[in-house]
């Protein structure tokens, strides 16, 4: 099985690495792929690369949970993919665009923090430097910015206590915005972290 939702978002280059599932006609692979990935959150369609007696199969198993993904998002996807490289070559030029102004931001505003500089896909991970991503990414909702903490993404809720996960999908602005918002979020941490290791 390959997940292949962020394969066309390379930003280091516009190359796209071939298909995982090759010409389809192995029925031991399957990759999946996605439009809100690929081209815009709101086109909740993907699809499946497999051999055709997978893909039938799927179909079946998928008639009998829904009755079929909305016709206009279809037809919409369908136009986009017939235009692949000029709307992905737009796309991949506006995330390279964010997410430098967003990496850019925070290397400034938390000198402290690991701010690595994706390669590719929609998102930032970030190291804090300490285990309070939990306790960050809530206090970043209480200020309106939402942040993924790391162990969301752990099989056990556990690990990567460190880490939080910041999207720069959003417009430059959205992207400014939040930052004093994550610089208030940050403080009451810190704060909260110095007055549990105050000396009583």
């Amino acid at each position: 099985m390959g997940d292949e939702t962020l394969v066309e978002l390379g930003l280091s280059d516009d190359t796209t690495p071939p298909a995982f599932a090759g010409d389809g006609t192995s029925p031991h692979v399957v990759s999946v792929g996605s439009a809100s990935k690929a081209f815009w959150g709101g086109l909740r369609v993907g699809w499946v690369r497999a051999h055709p007696q997978v893909i039938a199969q799927l179909a079946r198993a998928r008639q009998s949970a829904d009755i079929a993904t909305a016709v206009l998002d279809q037809l919409a996807v369908t136009e986009l993919l017939g235009r692949r490289a000029e709307v992905m070559t737009g796309r991949r030029h506006m995330l390279r665009e964010r997410r430098d102004l967003l990496v850019g931001r925070l290397r400034e505003t938390f000198p402290s923090w690991d701010v690595p500089v994706p390669p590719g896909g929609l998102f930032c991970w970030v190291d804090l430097g300490r285990p309070v991503a939990q306790a960050f990414a809530a206090a970043a909702a209480a200020e309106g910015a939402r942040i993924a903490a790391g162990p969301l993404f752990t099989p056990d809720n556990a690990g990567a206590g460190s880490r939080v996960r910041l999207t720069f999908t959003r417009s430059p602005a959205e992207l400014a915005d939040a930052v004093p918002r994550l610089v208030r979020a940050w403080g009451r941490v810190a704060g909260r972290q110095r007055r549990a290791g105050s000396p009583r």
